[in-house]
């Protein structure tokens, strides 16, 4: 799960998704969906963990479906009225300075969270997770999303970039 540690309450926004996420991973804003509502996509390439900063945002769910077995209720489900939909929208943490820890993220990139400095550049993977940049699983020139700010236990808290590029 990602708690939304600090930051202004104003930059989370409720969003549709295009397709099933996972808590913690990265999105970017592509448009609208056919009712005209904000729509984003998880980020699963190269070239989306290399978008401007603008147009990525981490995503979560603060009441996540457990119709579907998923052991640790990460999934966000697309809201398309199936069985795994709970009628509730995802949202989106956009802007800089929001410190956001994530109790899956050191389980899920190659980031040596515990070796990292406070500050250090936090780049996203291919399939859309914030990891150090630099790490083998960092996409090459991809966009700094966040810098790290500490790990305790299997928990990493890191705070949104300032830059806009």
């Amino acid at each position: 799960m990602i708690h939304v540690v600090s930051g202004n309450k104003e930059q989370i926004l409720t969003i549709d998704l295009s397709a099933n996420s996972t808590q913690g991973r990265w999105a970017y804003s592509n448009g609208q969906n056919t009712a005209g509502d904000p729509q984003a996509t998880p980020v699963a390439s190269t070239a989306n963990a290399q978008l401007a900063r603008h147009r990525l945002f981490c995503i979560g769910k603060v009441t996540v479906s457990q119709n579907d077995g998923d052991p640790l209720h990460e999934t966000i489900y697309i809201n398309d009225g199936g069985t795994n939909d709970d009628g509730r929208k995802p949202y989106m943490i956009i802007g800089a300075g929001m410190a956001i820890e994530d109790d899956e993220l050191d389980a899920r990139v190659t980031g040596d969270f515990e070796g990292a400095d406070f500050g250090a550049a936090m780049s996203l993977t291919t399939s859309g997770y914030a990891t150090l940049t630099g790490a083998s699983d960092a996409v090459g020139s991809a966009t700094k999303v966040a810098y790290f700010d500490n790990i305790k236990g299997d928990v990493v808290t890191y705070v949104t970039d300032t830059s806009t590029t």
